[in-house]
């Protein structure tokens, strides 16, 4: 029982991470033959994770044709996002709770040179940037599974919103936002990391509506 809880445990994972990153889409079908043979596994293993992936919501049964991908409509898109913001919230706080003055000085620097990126339109330097504030952030919390949620979270996010919210007023979010996550940085100041977090998620959903990604009934 315990290789086949280990076996399925796998087998949901890499599926449900397929389905966060969009490699898997809606009404794509699971066939529980194929991933068996293409794994070299009991087909059993197949169903069990398949199951649980059901009972989350993320595939669905159809009688007689077998499991295909759900999707994720308008209301589970701003739960993850929603979730993005609590885990983002938890590893900032950890993260100033435990970086020395020296790291802090080096995020600091970080987003300076993110924001300087920012205001002379080399946003690809900036997404550098970005990287690296949140690399150092995710190592200095000491967090283990957090970061990696937050990856799939992304991954998700991202493949459903298909857009670079590069446009003159997204740009010019990012910049305010950033100002607030350097007086967070500066003040080491817990309120103010939950309210970078908070303009964070406001900001991604207010894009999707102005790109048409949501509905505007979802946000209201």
């Amino acid at each position: 029982m315990a290789r086949v809880n280990a076996v399925s445990g796998e087998i949901y994972n890499d599926i449900k991470a397929q389905i966060l990153s969009g490699e898997l889409s809606k009404d794509d079908w699971l066939v529980e033959t194929a991933i068996a043979k293409q794994r070299g596994i009991n087909k059993i293993h197949v169903s069990y994770a398949l199951q649980q992936l059901a009972e989350e919501g993320f595939i669905e049964y159809k009688k007689r044709r077998g499991y295909f991908v759900k999707g994720i409509d308008d209301n589970d898109f701003l739960e993850f996002v929603k979730l993005r913001e609590i885990m983002e919230t938890q590893l900032i706080k950890e993260f100033l709770k435990r970086a020395t003055e020296e790291q802090l000085l080096d995020s600091i620097r970080t987003i300076k040179r993110k924001l300087a990126f920012l205001k002379s339109n080399l946003l690809n330097d900036a997404d550098e940037e970005t990287d690296k504030f949140f690399s150092e952030m995710q190592i200095i919390s000491k967090y283990q599974q957090i970061p990696k949620l937050l990856s799939q979270y992304q991954s998700y996010i991202m493949s459903v919103v298909k857009t670079d919210f590069r446009k003159r007023e997204d740009i010019k979010k990012t910049i305010e936002t950033n100002m607030v996550l350097l007086e967070c940085l500066e003040k080491r100041d817990i309120n103010l990391a939950t309210k970078w977090t908070k303009i964070r998620y406001e900001n991604l959903i207010e894009s999707c509506y102005r790109n048409l990604i949501i509905k505007k009934d979802k946000i209201d």
